[in-house]
């Protein structure tokens, strides 16, 4: 069965980031996270003003339910880099997580499906 890498590229998916003992729903990009990427999160702590860390959230977050109030905290730069220190790795470090979670891997096709029996 094909894969059509560029359509798979554009899929999105989400995660909750624990934050104070509260939690919301991030919705990004997994593909996005590539090596660049994930060295500007890993280098983030030699930079005293995380400018890595807010360039690959800005990359990598298509939509949140951060709230600003009753409005949502929008994703543009100044106010990413407004967010707390810990919050932005919270979110780089749930989404990284979610990312390399294990997955289940199969070598063969799928026999669950009624087409396949």
């Amino acid at each position: 069965m094909p894969l059509d890498l560029t359509a798979v590229q554009l899929e999105t998916a989400r995660c909750f980031v624990d934050y104070r003992g509260k939690k919301f729903e991030v919705e990004y990009w997994p593909d996005k996270l590539d090596g660049p990427l994930n060295k500007k999160i890993v280098s983030s702590s030699d930079d005293p003003e995380f400018a890595g860390m807010d360039d690959a959230i800005k990359a990598l977050v298509k939509s949140w339910d951060l709230m600003d109030g009753t409005k949502p905290w929008p994703l543009t730069p100044e106010k990413i880099a407004a967010l707390p220190i810990m919050l932005k790795l919270r979110i780089s470090n749930a989404i990284v997580a979610d990312i390399t979670a294990p997955l289940s891997v199969s070598n063969s096709p799928d026999t669950s499906s009624p087409e396949a029996t």
